[in-house]
C-alpha cells in the first residue's frame, strides 16, 4: 500500500529554490547570489555581528520591494509544506521536511525580516513561526529551528513591533522552552531601552484598532460587520444591511470580500483569545511586587 506523501512537494520547492539561484548566476545577480550564499551558510542558533554586518550592507544594495516580494514567495511555500504535513497525519501519511540545506536557507530568509522590518514580511514570518511550532502527535513541532529563527527575527525588530509579537507567541504556543526563550528576548530588550519587562509589554499593549466602545466594523458598501466585544471570552461579529441587522452576508457579497471577513474573523479570535492573558497578568500585579524604572 503506498500511503500519501508530502517528498514531492518537497523536492519541486528545493528544485525551484535552486533554480532561482542559479537564474541570479545567469543574469549576472550578484547580489541575491550573495545574499543567498550567505544565508546557506551553516550557522549557529543565533546570526553573528560578522553576519548582521554582510547582510545589511548587502540589503543596502538591493530594491527593498523586490526584496521582501521575494523574500515572501520563499517563505509561503514552507507554511503550506508544515500544513501538508498536518494533513498527512490525520490520513497517517508520510511526513517529510527540507533537507538540512535548505533549512539553513530558509532560517537565513527568517532572519532578514528583522533586519528589513517590513509589515508583510513579518506577518509572513509570524504564520510561519507558529505553524513551525504546532505540534504533530506523537511527533513533536515540525521545525523549532526555524521557530526560533522566527523568534530572533521578531527580537531585532522595533520593540514596539517585535514585543507584541513575542507576547503573541508566548500566548499561542505553551512549550515551557518557548516560554522561557520569549521571556529572555522580552527581557533583553527591557534592558537595552532601559526598562523593567512589565513596563515594555504595558508599552506595547495592542488596542488591536477597536473603538472606544470595543467594538470594529468593516465596511463593504451596503453591508457590513461589526466586532463587538461583550466581555472577556466573548467577541461576537455582527452583519448588518444599510444599518438593520441579518443574519449573515449574501454569497454575492461575501465572495468579493472573503480575504478581509477571514481576516476579520482572524482577528476577532486574536483578542478573544488575548482578553484573558491580560487579565491574567494585570491581577499578577497584585501578587507580586511590580518593578519599574
Amino acid at each position: 500500500m503506498k500511503y500519501p506523501s508530502n517528498k514531492k512537494q518537497i523536492e519541486t520547492f528545493q528544485e525551484e529554490l535552486s533554480e532561482f539561484y542559479n537564474e541570479m548566476g545567469r543574469q549576472k545577480n550578484e547580489n541575491w547570489q550573495v545574499l543567498f550564499n550567505l544565508c546557506l551558510k551553516k550557522k549557529t542558533a543565533k546570526p553573528n555581528q560578522k553576519w548582521i554586518t554582510q547582510v545589511s550592507t548587502l540589503l543596502l544594495q538591493m530594491d527593498e520591494e523586490q526584496l521582501v516580494t521575494r523574500v515572501k514567495s520563499f517563505l509561503e511555500p514552507v507554511i503550506s509544506i508544515i500544513k501538508e504535513g498536518h494533513r498527512l497525519r490525520k490520513v497517517n501519511g508520510e511526513i517529510h521536511f527540507l533537507n538540512e540545506r535548505f533549512q539553513e536557507l530558509i532560517k537565513g530568509f527568517i532572519w532578514l525580516a528583522g533586519l528589513i522590518n517590513d509589515n508583510r514580511l513579518t506577518e509572513t514570518v509570524e504564520q510561519l513561526g507558529l505553524w513551525c511550532f504546532k505540534k504533530i502527535p506523537n511527533h513533536g513541532a515540525l521545525s523549532a529551528k526555524l521557530g526560533n529563527a522566527c523568534l530572533y527575527a521578531f527580537a531585532s525588530l522595533p520593540f514596539e513591533v517585535g514585543i507584541e509579537k513575542l507576547t503573541h507567541f508566548r500566548m499561542k504556543i505553551k512549550y515551557a522552552s518557548l516560554q522561557k526563550q520569549v521571556a529572555k528576548y522580552i527581557e533583553a530588550i527591557a534592558e537595552k531601552e532601559g526598562k523593567t519587562a512589565d513596563e515594555m509589554e504595558e508599552i506595547v499593549i495592542s488596542d488591536f484598532g477597536l473603538d472606544p466602545d470595543h467594538s470594529m466594523v468593516l465596511d463593504m458598501g451596503l453591508y457590513s460587520a461589526k466586532m463587538i466585544v461583550k466581555k472577556i471570552g466573548q467577541v461576537d461579529i455582527e452583519f448588518y444591511k444599510s444599518d438593520i441587522p441579518i443574519k449573515k452576508i449574501p454569497p454575492a457579497v461575501k465572495a468579493p470580500n472573503k480575504e478581509a471577513l477571514a481576516l476579520f474573523s482572524k482577528k476577532a479570535k486574536d483578542i478573544k483569545a488575548y482578553l484573558p492573558v491580560q487579565r491574567n497578568r494585570i491581577e499578577q500585579f497584585y501578587l507580586k511586587q511590580r518593578e519599574w524604572r
